[in-house]
């Protein structure tokens, strides 16, 4: 009996060692386990923190890309403006000159006109003058060769009353 008990005693023992043994092997799996599924939370976790970090990444270069085309497109609007600005003024510019040397053309053309015109009135005045000057000859002339005439008919008269007179005292004397 004693012997019956020791061994059930003993088998009890090895039981209860067995039993913790198995405890500590099933805790030990659950810790393994539960170390396990922590590893892998924890890499989950930073495989979405690496994901979110390069999502993240991905947005702020998209951002920093759509700030830089703003960029840009302001620049090429400031220069678009900038040109067109510039073209306005030269053409503004180019307009002044045409209508600066239209405006010279035209005083060109009424100073030569006023010049045609004064020359052409000096031209008449110069021939009226010499017309003038001329007719006045020409009368002078007609008046001279006028007196010439009469001068000449005068002295032909005299010559002739004279020759008569001549003729009758002539005539007289011999009568006489």
């Amino acid at each position: 009996l004693e012997q019956e008990r020791e061994r059930k005693e003993e088998r009890k023992m090895e039981l209860e060692r067995q039993r913790r043994e198995i405890e500590n092997r099933r805790r030990e799996e659950e810790e393994r386990l539960e170390q396990e599924q922590e590893r892998r939370r924890k890499e989950e976790l930073e495989k979405q923190l690496k994901q979110l970090k390069k999502e993240e990444e991905e947005k702020r270069q998209r951002l920093e890309q759509e700030r830089e085309r703003e960029d840009e497109r302001r620049m090429e609007f400031k220069r678009q403006r900038k040109k067109r600005k510039k073209e306005r003024k030269e053409q503004k510019q180019r307009l002044r000159q045409e209508q600066e040397r239209e405006r010279e053309i035209e005083e060109q053309r009424q100073k030569r006109d006023r010049e045609r015109r004064r020359e052409e009135k000096e031209e008449r005045r110069r021939r009226e003058k010499v017309e003038r000057e001329e007719q006045f000859k020409i009368e002078e002339e007609r008046q001279r060769l006028e007196q010439e005439r009469e001068y000449l008919r005068r002295m032909e008269f005299e010559r002739q009353r004279s020759e008569i007179e001549n003729k009758r005292r002539e005539e007289e004397r011999l009568e006489q």
